[in-house]
């Protein structure tokens, strides 16, 4: 009886904790759609290795459940990118690209550029612009005239 209680009470506690993880990752890695096809994922706050991993696990299925062609990675309210997070910015746009979807990053702050140049971090291949509304004009995403 306590052996069956044990696993029992184990597998109830592994899905809480199971669903528990996917409300953070819903939370922390939302992919917002914009208009149609077009999405922005905002990142906020200190990107470390963890949460790196998983949004390469995330962001490509919410992006394929949504029909999303344009995604805009924004950090505009990322305080730092180490060299292994920004790896995995480059394996996610790879990721997307295999997907069909295009992949632009919006709001490196200077500290993290100058940051990215400092370790030989390269943006070369990736379509970057200083501000989120930068990015959406150049998607063709116009504020609508009153």
């Amino acid at each position: 009886l306590l052996n069956e209680f044990s696993e029992q009470y184990y597998k109830i506690t592994r899905q809480k904790i199971s669903l528990q993880q996917e409300l953070i990752d819903e939370t922390s890695f939302p992919v917002i759609p914009i208009v149609d096809h077009i999405a922005v994922l905002p990142l906020v706050g200190l990107i470390d290795e963890i949460k790196g991993d998983s949004i390469i696990e995330v962001v490509p299925k919410r992006c394929a459940e949504k029909h999303i062609r344009h995604l805009v990675i924004d950090l505009s309210g990322v305080n730092y990118v180490d060299t292994y997070v920004a790896h995995k910015f480059f394996d996610l746009i790879n990721i997307l690209q295999l997907l069909g979807i295009h992949a632009i990053m919006s709001g490196v702050s200077p500290d993290m550029a100058q940051t990215a140049v400092n370790v030989g971090i390269s943006f070369n291949k990736i379509e970057t612009f200083g501000h989120l509304k930068q990015a959406l004009s150049s998607l063709g995403v116009k504020k609508k005239e009153e």
